[in-house]
């Protein structure tokens, strides 16, 4: 699979200026097609957090711009990439490296997730981690953004 890189912020340590513009540039980008492209917005984020102690696995689902604040508010360093339609964001801080893929979640998710936040529903017996990990495994409940193709076609 080939590896698109969105955005690097170790590309920018001879200009840290630039490289505040270029991200801001990028977020807008990120942040508009999520707001198009997915159905209120809504994703999920699943990977794991590196702490000084391990990593641990960490999943998330909500409105991208609010989980793409929350997810870099502390971090020194940025990537996000995409690889074969696959969208990865790494972040490092002072206590270690997390990575997370996002992925779109469809219609049909969201009224799933809304019955198991009542208890309700087929995943009502579910941990949080195992519908995160249903989410992420079928393709009925959420699809590969192609961030990287869209870019392309909008750049052409």
């Amino acid at each position: 699979m080939k590896k698109s890189t969105i955005f690097n912020s170790w590309d920018y340590l001879e200009n840290p200026e630039e490289g505040m513009e270029i991200w801001e540039c990028e977020r807008n980008l990120l942040t508009d097609f999520f707001k198009n492209n997915a159905v209120d917005g809504q994703v999920i984020m699943q990977g794991t957090i590196g702490r000084w102690d391990g990593k641990y696995p960490a999943g998330k689902t909500g409105i991208f711009n609010l989980l793409l604040s929350q997810l870099i508010q502390y971090a020194d360093d940025v990537e996000i990439y995409d690889e074969g339609g696959h969208l990865f964001i790494r972040t490092t801080d002072h206590d270690g490296s997390s990575l997370f893929e996002v992925k779109i979640l469809t219609e049909k998710t969201l009224d799933s997730l809304e019955n198991y936040r009542y208890d309700e529903g087929r995943w009502r017996n579910l941990s949080e981690r195992e519908v995160h990990d249903k989410l992420m495994q079928d393709s009925h409940y959420a699809r590969l953004p192609h961030y990287a193709k869209w870019l392309e076609t909008k750049a052409a």
